[in-house]
């Protein structure tokens, strides 16, 4: 599954009423705002900051998860991080 967004890692810098997520070459991908409350602002521009990685770590599990044989439980992980990959890639809403 390939996700075609700006390739990471990314890293967050905050601004006075702003924090910006940055590539590694200062490329600007995203802006939490001071629209954002200003409790969840840091916490959100973490999270965002780290999709990228997350991403990967997803993907590299639902490979392994899939070499094994199937459990119950194995099936549930696989369904969730499916989901999460195919919502960070952009084939689910």
């Amino acid at each position: 599954m390939s996700a075609g967004h700006t390739p990471g890692p990314w890293h967050r810098f905050a601004v006075y009423a702003h924090t910006e997520i940055l590539t590694q070459t200062g490329e600007l991908v995203a802006v939490v705002g001071s629209d954002a409350l200003r409790a969840n602002r840091s916490p959100n521009a973490r999270l965002i900051a780290a999709a990228p990685d997350l991403l990967e770590a997803a993907q590299a599990a639902w490979n392994c998860i899939g070499e094994l044989p199937p459990t119950q439980a194995r099936v549930e992980v696989a369904q969730l991080l499916q989901a999460a990959i195919e919502k960070a890639i952009g084939v689910q809403p």
